[in-house]
């Protein structure tokens, strides 16, 4: 029998070793670093969609149907409208379902699309119909508009050191490098907006991510940004920095409720 030296043994070993390490580095950058808390976490992910409540009765063309007012957001908001305006009662009653925009259709595809890629379920719910106790459950992300009023801005406010989102304002204050701001949202331009998205920490040691804007082309764009593997991973090098949490701001603009540019104009990490 010939005898086998180290020196004949030696180059498949090397190539042993070389394709192990191929393999596990591209096992653990299989999860995005972004998203690893969500998709590595044995907590439940909860997709939250920013959806309207609204209301029926009379509308404007004499029939029955489903009515919008975007300062009413809630059922305790539409009781104020009725002591302010008594003359409404028996004519206008909360409706037992809310509406959403093609936003929401898009956000799901896209993030159902990028768990199951990454073997991790996730539950769909509507930020009309969520309460406290169920957003507390695990990671929670949302997607949608500001001008609903959803429970996300709080905690976009109680966790985030620089920014705070009001009504329509976005304030950047008391940062040690950038200037204090201030980002109006709500515009009639219905083909350009800012956009917000923010990961930060939150109760019970769960995280949000969150996507803000005040039209579809905001949200639908940036939740397209933050699916996409190759634009992860170069938010992540060129913004993070070694910082876990952020809140970024993008100008979007489109056509027909459809983005077509996207601009990133700051991430803010802590």
């Amino acid at each position: 029998m010939r005898k086998v030296t180290w020196s004949q043994i030696l180059p498949y070993g090397l190539f042993l070793v070389a394709l192990i390490m191929l393999v596990v580095t591209n096992i653990s950058s299989k999860t995005p670093l972004l998203w690893e808390s969500f998709l590595n976490s044995e907590k439940s992910t909860n997709l939250i969609l920013g959806d309207h409540f609204g209301t029926m009765g009379e509308t404007m063309t004499g029939g029955r149907g489903w009515t919008r007012d975007f300062e009413i957001n809630s059922v305790d908001e539409f009781y104020d409208l009725l002591e302010v305006k008594p003359e409404l009662q028996g004519v206008l009653h909360p409706a037992n379902y809310s509406y959403t925009t093609r936003m929401a259709a898009m956000a799901t595809q896209q993030f159902q699309q990028f768990f199951q890629a990454n073997d991790k379920p996730i539950s769909i719910r509507f930020s009309t119909q969520t309460t406290l106790p169920e957003i507390k459950e695990g990671n929670a992300i949302y997607a949608g508009p500001i001008k609903n009023e959803n429970q996300f801005i709080g905690f976009f406010n109680d966790a985030n050191p620089y920014f705070n989102l009001s009504g329509k304002t976005l304030k950047l204050s008391g940062h040690p490098t950038l200037k204090d701001s201030l980002f109006t949202f709500g515009t009639s331009l219905v083909d350009q907006e800012y956009a917000i998205v923010a990961k930060y920490p939150s109760i019970g040691n769960s995280e949000h991510f969150v996507f803000f804007s005040q039209h579809d082309i905001g949200v639908s764009a940036t939740v397209e940004y933050f699916t996409n593997n190759d634009s992860l991973q170069k938010f992540q090098k060129e913004h993070l920095k070694g910082k876990k949490y952020f809140t970024a701001l993008f100008k979007v603009k489109g056509q027909n409720r459809v983005d077509t540019d996207l601009k990133l104009e700051m991430v803010v990490g802590f």
